[in-house]
């Protein structure tokens, strides 16, 4: 019984220590882009990604920063991710950087997160089909780039730089410009009435429109400033300017044409993109968005509704949509030419839903605490099932040996052996009494009258003396006295 309570306790740390190993456990973890080299001009990626049971960290590089914070709610850990984008407009070294703390989902103590990525940004140069030599340009200072003289043996590559490296107005300048960030809010006096809008493009072979003198509204004016670069790509900046003051009520009795609409509603009665949520939900009156797309399209169906007829809808930035972060500018415009609104949004691309593959991580492990769960409570259930088996057999064991007077445990090897020899006693006396009885006979054949009766005697006092004093004896000698005068 003890051997098999071993065994199954044995095979019980071996089930459950298999489970436990059976889990998978992650450690945390966190990692950016690999260094990479690319062409000037061509739009860049950064991104940086945690597996972790909660996380601190930022991304930074090129003036820009993204903040990774979190924890996840299960017994696991969990991915979440962000991203940079950039165009490098010049060549050089572009490096970023990915610090702050993370913990495992069991761990104590946070880990020190430090993670760098460089991109190498070069001048790409095409051979010209003549074979002649190329041009090395990787300093960013070959003449051949800056003019427009063809020697026959080098083609020059068009610029795709569209930032600006400069952006303001005269008076009530804002600060705080970044090439990347296309949307400023400037706030000015009652008095001013204009304002002067400049910048400056970063390529020399970019050119600027939407500059120059502007007459401001009382309350929200827009205004947008497009590069153009060399080979045709567009990207726009808007400053939206906002003129202190009360904005004259209108005359009740006034009345306005059919379709005429006031200053707040001029822009998109509508805007959808694909099956996507748009992120505040559309509103005439809020120019910009977030959306999240998840896929490997480069292009996104865009449908726009203008609140008049009149108005000409210019959507830029749809194209090659890169994985990250991709802006796309919608322009308003009367029929005049003149921006009537801008509305900008945010596409977060990714080609894999990491959401996704987080909650499906969640369920695994959920579905593992439910069955280490569930098997410790078998396990449970059948020690316990061992333990009262144990008990009752004890305990039937010691009443048997209380009230039955001999250990229970050797009651069937005493019986066992007595039957046994038995047999063997029974002939031993047998043998004894036969040569009593024989002894007997000779010695009363020797003896005369007389004698005989006064060892009659003797013998009848000794033995009713004896009967008092050791009664279990009786039977034998009387048995004795009978066959002396049979």
């Amino acid at each position: 019984m003890k051997k098999n309570i071993k065994l199954l306790m044995i095979l019980f740390a071996i089930f459950f220590a298999t489970m436990i190993c059976c889990h998978k456990v992650e450690a945390a973890s966190a990692t950016i882009t690999e260094n990479r080299t690319v062409t000037v001009g061509t739009p860049v990626t950064v991104s940086a990604t945690v597996n972790a049971g909660a996380w601190s960290l930022n991304l930074s590089g090129v003036g820009q920063s993204r903040s990774l914070v979190g924890q996840t709610s299960s017994a696991g850990n969990e991915t979440a991710s962000t991203s940079i984008t950039f165009t490098p407009t010049q060549a050089g070294e572009y490096t970023f950087s990915l610090t702050g703390d993370m913990t495992d989902f069991s761990a104590d103590d946070a880990e020190k997160v430090s993670r760098t990525c460089v991109i190498i940004a070069k001048n790409n140069e095409t051979p010209s089909t003549g074979g002649g030599a190329t041009t090395d340009s990787s300093d960013g200072n070959n003449t051949s780039n800056n003019d427009n003289t063809d020697t026959g043996n080098t083609t020059t590559q068009k610029s795709s730089n569209a930032n600006l490296s400069n952006l303001g107005i005269r008076p009530n300048d804002f600060t705080g410009f970044k090439s990347g960030t296309t949307t400023y809010q400037v706030e000015v006096p009652e008095n001013v009435t204009e304002i002067e809008v400049y910048a400056t493009a970063q390529h020399a072979k970019a050119s600027i429109s939407g500059t120059g003198k502007k007459s401001l509204n009382v309350g929200a004016n827009a205004f947008n400033v497009v590069v153009t670069a060399e080979d045709g790509t567009k990207k726009t900046y808007t400053i939206n300017v906002t003129r202190q003051g009360e904005v004259e009520e209108e005359n009740p009795e006034d009345t306005t044409s059919e379709g005429e609409e006031t200053e707040q509603a001029k822009g998109l009665a509508e805007l959808k993109i694909d099956n996507l949520s748009l992120s505040p939900s559309f509103e005439t009156g809020v120019y910009e968005y977030q959306v999240k797309y998840i896929g490997q399209d480069t292009e996104l169906n865009i449908t726009t509704k203008a609140t008049q007829e009149d108005y000409v809808v210019e959507v830029t930035g749809n194209e090659g949509l890169k994985e990250g972060e991709n802006i796309i500018t919608i322009l308003v415009s009367d029929k005049d030419g003149n921006n009537v609104a801008t509305y900008q949004v945010t596409v977060n691309k990714s080609l894999v839903d990491e959401e996704a593959i987080a909650r499906e991580e969640a369920k695994k492990q959920e579905e593992f605490r439910k069955t280490v769960i569930i098997g410790s409570i078998i396990a449970v259930v059948v020690i316990a099932i061992i333990v009262f088996l144990i008990i009752r057999h004890k305990r039937n064991q010691r009443f048997a040996e209380e009230y039955s007077g001999v250990p229970f445990s050797g009651l069937n090897e005493d019986e066992d052996w007595q039957n046994s020899n038995q047999g063997w006693e029974n002939e031993e006396q047998q043998e004894i009494q036969e040569e009593e009885i024989e002894q007997d006979k000779s010695t009363l054949d020797n003896l005369s009258q007389e004698e005989l009766k006064n060892r009659y005697l003797d013998n009848y006092n000794k033995d009713s003396l004896e009967e008092d004093f050791y009664e279990e004896e009786k039977p034998r000698r009387a048995r004795h006295k009978g066959k002396r005068f049979k």
